[in-house]
């Protein structure tokens, strides 16, 4: 969300969504700025032996190449679907039925 907006101002419902666009914003970006996400605070909205909801705050912050600090410029919550796997847990690619 984009203050003063009611509505996500990126909404990526898919892998190759996913995919298309950071390729296309990295490739925007090179020389100019770096990227960083900062999460925080998980929230397990529901967990069993096998799956688990969570919500994750998030922080993305811009440092321009000739900027001294990082600057905020979004915030807010990723919803992931996770599943048990041999490996332990994973999450769950979006779009998709885990």
């Amino acid at each position: 969300f984009v203050p003063g907006k009611t509505t996500a101002s990126v909404r990526l419902q898919s892998r190759t969504e996913i995919l298309e666009w950071a390729t296309q914003r990295l490739h925007e970006r090179t020389g100019r700025f770096t990227s960083r996400h900062y999460q925080s605070g998980i929230l397990f909205d529901e967990m069993t032996s096998d799956s688990a909801l969570t919500r994750t705050l998030v922080l993305v912050t811009h440092q321009g190449v000739a900027e001294a600090a990082p600057r905020p410029i979004i915030s807010g919550v990723y919803h992931d679907q996770w599943r048990k796997t041999t490996h332990g847990m994973a999450a769950c690619a979006p779009g998709r039925t885990c």
